[in-house]
C-alpha cells in the first residue's frame, strides 16, 4: 500500500519515537482523501529509536492527503502538545 510505504520511508529518515513510550509516525499520501489518525498499542513494546531510548507502547499514526500540508502540520503539533501535557500531568 502506498500509504504504508510513505510512512515507513518517513520513519527511515528520522525516528518519530518522541519518548515516554509514545511514537507519532506520519506521512502525506494520495491514498487518503482526508486526515486519518489511528491509535494502537503493540502486544509488546517496540524499539522505535526514541529520543529517550525507551521502547514504544503507544503509537499514533497520522496520514494526510498530499495537498493538506498546513492541516498535517497543525495535527502533528496538536498531538505533540497533547502527549507532552498528558505525560507531564502523569508525573505530577
Amino acid at each position: 500500500m502506498e500509504a504504508t510505504r510513505r510512512w515507513t520511508n518517513r520513519e527511515a529518515q528520522r525516528s518519530t519515537g518522541l519518548g515516554r513510550g509514545f511514537a507519532l509516525p506520519h506521512a502525506k499520501s494520495d491514498a487518503v482523501e482526508r486526515i486519518v489518525l489511528a491509535f494502537g498499542r503493540p502486544a509488546e513494546p517496540i524499539d522505535f529509536d526514541s529520543t529517550d531510548g525507551q521502547p514504544v507502547d503507544l503509537i499514533a499514526l497520522l496520514l494526510s492527503p498530499v495537498s493538506a500540508t498546513a492541516d498535517h502540520i497543525a495535527a502533528l503539533a496538536k498531538l505533540n502538545r497533547t502527549e507532552y501535557t498528558a505525560c507531564n500531568a502523569a508525573e505530577d
